[in-house]
């Protein structure tokens, strides 16, 4: 409950921000890209990718942001090695990289759907969903990812 009452504190601050106008091209995007929707060949390499329910019309690096607030949970060091091993396949610009993080942080921090679940449907399994950490707003999380991203000041 430490987490609900922090994110709710965070939404009715005055200074917080919510909406937030995309400025980069948009693009279909799988919308859910993790590693359990993902098939390897036995090369390793990727050779399928299943679970397109969240496609969405956004831009492409909001799918990199998005995985590595699921798969990694923003870690700093694992984030900016997963960014920087997709961008070396993928290029993205400082620009894009931005636009898709600002894009998901308007999500993530006011998305409250597992909450709903879990405290007023009774859905144990949205748990699962809910961050064990206190709430710490997106713009905050990215920042530390972004210092380790080649010590790149415009993607900050």
């Amino acid at each position: 409950m430490r987490r609900v009452e922090q994110q709710q504190e965070y939404l009715a601050n005055n200074n917080s921000e919510h909406q937030y106008k995309i400025v980069t091209q948009r693009q279909l995007i799988h919308g859910d890209y993790h590693q359990a929707n993902l098939f390897f060949d036995r090369h390793n390499a990727v050779s399928g990718l299943i679970d397109w329910d969240l496609l969405q019309n956004m831009p492409r690096a909001y799918d990199v942001i998005r995985a590595c607030a699921y798969m990694f949970q923003m870690d700093p060091l694992l984030s900016s090695a997963f960014i920087s091993g997709y961008t070396s396949q993928l290029p993205l610009t400082a620009e894009e990289l931005i636009d898709g993080a600002r894009a998901w942080g308007m999500y993530a921090d006011h998305h409250i759907w597992p909450l709903e679940q879990v405290y007023l449907h009774n859905n144990v399994a949205a748990k699962r969903f809910i961050p064990h950490q206190d709430f710490l707003p997106f713009s905050q999380q990215w920042c530390r990812v972004a210092y380790h991203l080649k010590n790149d000041k415009d993607i900050r």
